[in-house]
């Protein structure tokens, strides 16, 4: 899987769905009325790392592509190229599923224009924590995804031939 050089920096944030659910639960008992909540992991983490822990789960491997064409992309309609991808993997991905014999999944390889972007798509979630709220899952680690991919196989929603364990 290749991707453009730049998309290698870009910071994302995860929080894990329990804290998620936590975070909800506890803005509704401590909230301040109208204000604004983020939920955001504590972990820094870039498209480098969480594409490194992709290689473990699934042993593919993952580059960036050149300078050249990385700066070429950038010249490109944003728009042209997620319909590229999106073309390429929805296809691939309904025929696994279909392959697999899963009912339904809830996940989707579906990609919007802000994920592409050559934006950081980080919030501060700070604010939260002042509240006394502690996330119980505060960074993404390989293990986490490990576990809920593991959950997805089990519910019946992700290909069990798809991941390398």
């Amino acid at each position: 899987m290749e991707f453009p050089q730049w998309f290698e920096q870009q910071k994302i944030n995860a929080v894990h769905v329990s804290d998620v659910v936590k975070g909800l639960w506890h803005l509704a008992l401590n909230g301040a009325p109208s204000s604004i909540y983020n939920l955001a992991g504590k972990d820094n983490l870039d498209t480098k790392k969480l594409n490194s822990f992709l290689e473990k789960l699934f042993g593919i491997q993952t580059a960036p592509l050149n300078v050249l064409k990385s700066e070429a992309i950038k010249l490109m309609p944003m728009e042209s190229i997620l319909e590229e991808i999106n073309g390429e993997t929805l296809p691939n991905w309904l025929k696994l599923v279909k392959e697999s014999k899963l009912d339904y999944s809830p996940m989707s390889p579906y990609l919007e224009l802000e994920q592409i972007s050559n934006k950081n798509l980080c919030v501060d979630g700070s604010k939260i924590e002042k509240s006394n709220f502690a996330y119980e899952h505060p960074s993404v680690t390989a293990e986490e995804l490990s576990a809920q991919l593991a959950y997805a196989v089990g519910e019946g929603w992700f290909p069990k031939n798809m991941t390398k364990a």
